[in-house]
């Protein structure tokens, strides 16, 4: 499982998905992990059009645990 860390792209699945490079950059990651709840909640709301996971640290850890 690959983890994106890089806080300077911390948009990178909201930024505009026709340009090659966002698009690729975005692929590149399984999981976006924030604290952040407004932007957990806009991204559910854009669940249907991300293909990253965006969640909670505590809830994906813990997501993780109960599935092993």
């Amino acid at each position: 499982m690959k983890i994106y860390l890089d806080v300077c792209c911390l948009n990178r699945p909201f930024d505009d998905q026709t340009q090659d490079r966002m698009r690729l950059e975005t692929e590149a990651i399984d999981v976006f992990l924030t604290t952040d709840d407004k932007l957990i909640r806009k991204a559910n709301h854009l669940a249907g059009q991300l293909n990253v996971v965006v969640d909670n640290p505590l809830s994906w850890l813990s997501g993780q645990r109960e599935t092993k």
